[in-house]
């Protein structure tokens, strides 16, 4: 059989399409199972309540407001508020969740994180999309990735 250049560049589309659509086919499927995961969880972010405010995209359209720290001296912290636990809440512990954006890299830099003044995480950055760490008590704190932005950086949910 010959075919074409006409045919050839059609086929080509039909392969891309195909290839694009089946990335978006599993990209809907994993934020649909990750939208059934986190039914019931809160705003974990509410307002700024520090510094650094920054514009940046985000996953959402709707949102560009962000905050921006880096691994420098300690000075660049960010700190923000969550949505109240609301006075009906039952449940013995309250989960969060928020936007995040991580730069990807071969270096190791460290976030320290603290919760109500008490450091509870030590984030190191890395190359790793999707990560978990427990605390003894029992915080839990996630990141998973949705997608990469033209810079290299990780956009997706910490939970």
């Amino acid at each position: 059989m010959k075919l074409d250049m006409r045919s050839v560049i059609i086929l080509l589309l039909l392969g891309l399409y195909s290839l694009a659509f089946s990335q978006d086919k599993e990209l809907l499927r994993k934020q649909f199972d990750f939208a059934q995961e986190t039914k019931g969880y809160l705003e974990g972010f509410d307002k700024s309540s520090g510094q650094n405010d920054f514009e940046y995209h985000s996953l959402r359209r709707d949102i560009s407001e962000s905050l921006l720290t880096r691994t420098t001296d300690g000075r660049m912290a960010i700190e923000w508020q969550t949505q109240t636990v609301p006075d009906n809440f039952k449940d013995k512990n309250a989960s969060f969740i928020w936007l995040a954006a991580m730069d990807l890299t071969d270096k190791s830099n460290y976030f320290d994180m603290f919760i109500d003044g008490v450091k509870r995480f030590e984030i190191v950055s890395g190359t790793k999309t999707e990560w978990e760490m427990e605390t003894n008590d029992g915080g839990k704190l996630e990141f998973l990735m949705f997608s990469k932005d033209q810079h290299g950086d990780a956009h997706g949910y910490m939970l």
